[in-house]
């Protein structure tokens, strides 16, 4: 007795040529638009003009870390500061620049606020 194979049994093989097609001309006409919105960002009056639309918020962070001083034990420090980011990710690593230390957000007691749009 022979056993018919499934259509499904080679997945490189297309199930619907016409589907697969009409498929492949879509993906080709997105992948198109997206390339073209990337090429304008190359522009750099278009990418500055993009990055003035972008809201920026003023983030209010408090934080408490422990750091190691020079003889190797532990010392608890605390900072507050505010700052002008688009997200809080953003004002997470600019607080880390300014204390220049970069403790882990498991490490650390923190607090980000979002104070509201900046002006």
């Amino acid at each position: 007795m022979a056993v018919k194979e499934s259509p499904l049994a080679n997945p490189t093989t297309p199930v619907e040529w016409d589907d697969y097609t009409a498929e492949k001309v879509e993906r080709q006409v997105a992948r198109d638009k997206r390339h073209k919105e990337l090429r304008k960002c190359l522009d750099p009056e278009y990418a500055e003009r993009m990055e003035k639309r972008k809201a920026v918020y003023t983030f209010l962070v408090d934080c408490t870390w422990n750091e190691k001083d020079d003889k190797g034990r532990h010392q608890t420090k605390t900072a507050k500061h505010e700052f002008m980011a688009q997200n809080e990710t953003d004002a997470w690593a600019m607080f880390c620049d300014k204390i220049k230390h970069w403790p882990s957000r498991s490490a650390c007691d923190f607090t980000i606020k979002n104070l509201g749009k900046a002006e």
